[in-house]
């Protein structure tokens, strides 16, 4: 795929101040060919309108209608071009078909926009949605012409896909051909067939957004054309049929304004509703509640990583004891939690801190150069040297099956790193496959992206690089990747649950990060955090924009670039960007009512974009907030720095609503956010900051050294709340804190 070059780096290795803006960013956009005929085409398509209507004999009229017949071909092509690339286009680059029209009309010249720059701000579309919208805004006679070329194709397409009974294959006749005779039909029975096997949310995504032009697109197919084909096609569905399957959907997925919406439909036109509006479930807190005022020492696990982590020296190494904090994942329906290390997935007791199941990962071997093969004489396997490293598993049911799966992460294969007299050549950079796991204590691999198998049937997503957390939800898996190609590709794909298999996969953006002075990477690309909500995945990519997409076939519904930052130039001596500071933690997406919030690790800012049409609402830089965003506490969100916790209002950032609540310690791990304040670790112990500004911390339990040779440290670490559990984990063990009261009579 070509891309169309603009402006801006993202770099995620940065100095915080100054701010710089962009070199060079790459969106997936139109490539040049497709831009251009697009442009020409509707430019056409216009002028051939337009010398119809001031046609003043029969010949004129009928060269415009070949014109006409000829633009709307190339339009179609261009269309499932589209579909199948998976372009967007900036929507203020083109003028619309009645601006078009109207100028013609006027004598004027419209605007033509020769490229479209990926700047801060500027949001990004599907190509195919403004096709459609094209082809929707035609007058009635010139839809009659498109019917004419495309209706027996699309009838084909969808006897096809009717045999089949694939909703999937129904839903993709209804966008290639939006305007024949059979979209309206394909997208309902889709819709029917969805709601059939339970995803009522999908169903509800291929009715909206088109249901108000439902009435007028005819939708019989004619007995004469296919006489054959199933008896359900040569049923009329109407916009009365929609509302009444808008109806079942609003009871179904509880949502009384939609209810109301589609209601109101029916009985103006005479029909009674029975059902009931249904009643909105009131939103409880899902923060865990902590309401204990002391914690003791329960258990520690036993060390699962020694020695894993390596900061390259020139001509020597020193181990990292405790670089990365590896992150688990909890739940308070069950009795066990995961951890996702280098070389292991693990499960652990939540009781007793017993290791249930421990799979071992493969340790890849780095790929030498004539220069190391020198060095080392013999292939070396690849150590993670990486501060910034966060490997976290996701706890997923696998369908058809009672039990859990867990899926991690692990070093499928890496490069080898080079210098030359002490400047850097290459960064050793690895290439990270998932892996599912049956959480059992067999703990059979269900699929793995990394094996030769997936190499052989699924080249893209073999090649993929996973360091960030997958979402499941139901029967899919989530996932965001990289993949390098010149330029560093963000890659958001979905994968069956069950097999492994991509369903499918979505370019988000190309872009380049931190090099060396010889041009090539200077450390492992991390991308950001996912959000799924009401069927669209949103995604922070670290690489420039911000993009949600939707769930059910990964069409692109927004993509919005922000402003990056550039690192700072340093061509010393042992040159290296491994560890410069940032601005943000690894913090999560949030999506609040209507906007997701991000903290993306290339910005300096806090980016809050409207869901539906991701227009940036607000950008707060972070020196007002602090490192970590740890989540939303009602309609605020919490912040926290190394010494402070601050509270701001959701929907406005720049308001804040409680602000005096320091810390005694210093914060240098992430903290876990509870109903009625915070629980962090620091190097003296475990402490609890409620969200009242007139109490002070309170100490829950004291660390106590651990002893490395003849060195007594303390390490902190991340904290995850179970239950009346405190889950205290680093980079090779977890300890794990119980929540006890302080008896009545006795001073707290």
């Amino acid at each position: 795929m070509l891309f169309v070059t603009a402006s801006a780096v993202s770099a995620q290795r940065f100095v915080a101040e100054p701010e710089s803006t962009v070199d060079s960013k790459n969106i997936s956009a139109a490539d040049s060919a497709t831009f251009d005929g697009l442009r020409v085409s509707e430019r056409s398509l216009a002028a051939a309108v337009h010398r119809h209507d001031q046609a003043e004999n029969d010949t004129a009229r009928n060269k415009a209608v070949r014109d006409i017949e000829d633009a709307l071909r190339v339009v179609q092509q261009l269309h499932e071009r589209c579909l199948s690339y998976g372009f967007v286009i900036a929507p203020d680059a083109k003028p619309t078909f009645a601006e078009r029209l109207d100028a013609l009309r006027a004598g004027e010249t419209v605007r033509e926009v020769e490229v479209q720059e990926p700047t801060s701000g500027r949001i990004f579309i599907s190509a195919s949605v403004h096709i459609r919208a094209v082809l929707e805004s035609l007058p009635a006679w010139v839809c009659d012409i498109y019917r004419a070329e495309h209706d027996r194709t699309a009838l084909s397409s969808f006897r096809k896909a009717m045999l089949d009974r694939d909703a999937l294959a129904l839903g993709e006749v209804a966008q290639r051909f939006p305007l024949c005779a059979s979209s309206v039909t394909a997208r309902v029975l889709a819709s029917d067939l969805l709601l059939m096997s339970g995803e009522a949310r999908q169903a509800s995504h291929l009715l909206d957004g088109w249901s108000e032009i439902a009435a007028g697109i005819p939708s019989t197919v004619t007995a004469d054309e296919f006489p054959e084909m199933p008896r359900i096609a040569f049923r009329r569905f109407t916009r009365l049929d929609v509302a009444r399957r808008q109806v079942r959907l609003a009871i179904e997925l509880n949502q009384p304004t939609r209810f109301v919406r589609w209601k109101s439909v029916l009985e103006e036109s005479g029909h009674v509703v029975a059902q009931t509006a249904p009643v909105a479930a009131a939103t409880e807190s899902t923060l865990p509640k902590f309401d204990f005022d002391t914690a003791e020492l329960s258990w520690a696990s036993t060390p699962f990583d020694r020695k894993v982590f390596r900061f390259p020296r020139y001509n020597s190494s020193i181990e990292v004891q405790h670089s990365s904090i590896p992150t688990v994942f909890a739940d308070e329906d069950l009795d066990w939690f995961a951890v996702n290390t280098p070389t292991r997935l693990l499960r652990f007791d939540a009781r007793g801190g017993r290791t249930q199941q421990s799979h071992e990962l493969v340790q890849a071997r780095v790929k030498l150069s004539a220069s190391n093969r020198k060095r080392y004489g013999q292939p070396q396997r690849f150590r993670e040297f990486d501060p910034l490293l966060r490997l976290q598993p996701e706890i997923a049911r696998v369908p058809g099956s009672e039990h859990l799966a867990l899926v991690g992460s692990y070093v499928a294969s890496a490069s080898a790193d080079d210098e030359y007299s002490g400047y850097q050549i290459t960064a050793s950079v690895p290439r990270r496959a998932l892996i599912c796991v049956s959480a059992r204590r067999a703990g059979r691999v269900l699929w793995d992206t990394g094996s030769d198998k997936t190499r052989r049937e699924d080249p893209l997503l073999h090649s993929l690089s996973f360091n960030t957390k997958p979402v499941a939800v139901g029967d899919c898996l989530y996932a965001l990747g990289w993949q390098k190609v010149g330029t560093i590709n963000a890659v958001l794909v979905c994968l069956d649950m069950a097999t492994g298999v991509a369903r499918w996969k979505t370019i988000l953006v190309g872009n380049q990060i931190d090099l060396t002075m010889f041009g090539e990477i200077s450390h492992e690309p991390f991308l950001g955090s996912l959000a799924v909500s009401d069927g669209y995945v949103y995604a922070s990519t670290n690489l420039g924009v911000l993009a949600g997409v939707r769930a059910y076939d990964g069409e692109v519904r927004w993509i919005t670039p922000y402003d990056s930052v550039r690192p700072q130039s340093q061509r010393s001596f042992a040159y290296s960007n491994s560890f410069r500071k940032q601005a943000w933690e690894r913090n999560p997406i949030v999506v609040f009512q209507d906007r997701v919030i991000a903290t993306p690790l290339d910005s300096t800012n806090a980016i809050s974009v409207e869901l539906a049409t991701g227009r940036t609402l607000q950008t707060v830089p972070a020196r007002r907030l602090g490192r970590y965003m740890l989540g939303l506490h009602g309609p605020h969100l919490v912040f926290c720095d190394r010494d402070s916790v601050m509270l701001v209002v959701a929907r406005d950032l720049y308001h804040t609503f409680m602000s005096d609540l320091s810390l005694d310690s210093f914060v240098v791990a992430r903290p876990a956010l509870i109903d009625n304040g915070i629980l962090y670790a620091t190097a003296d112990g475990l402490y609890c900051r409620r969200f009242e500004e007139a109490t002070s911390p309170v100490e829950l339990a004291k660390f106590e050294p651990q002893r490395h040779g003849t060195t007594e440290f303390i390490r902190p670490g991340n904290v995850v709340v179970m239950g009346k559990r405190v889950l205290v984990v680093n980079s090779d063990k977890v300890r794990c804190y119980e929540g006890k009261s302080t008896p009545a009579g006795r001073p707290k």
